[in-house]
């Protein structure tokens, strides 16, 4: 998980899983016309989307086999 504290005091937590499924998005509109999209292209942002994946298990306090 990962927590932030805010200016007032509150604490933002955000799931590894989920930091993960926002890099896959981010992933996906890799590339324009100043940089190439990543190649192979999908493998990465699978990779990207999927990164975190061992953290499910600990995110919802159960084990995956």
């Amino acid at each position: 998980m990962i927590v932030r504290e805010e200016a007032d005091g509150s604490l933002t937590m955000t799931g590894q899983t989920d930091h993960a499924k926002l890099s896959g998005q981010l992933a996906a509109h890799w590339g324009n016309d100043r940089f190439e999209r990543p190649r192979p292209f999908a493998s990465v942002v699978r990779a990207a989307a999927y990164h975190d994946s061992g953290w499910y298990g600990d995110e919802t306090n159960q084990t995956i086999m």
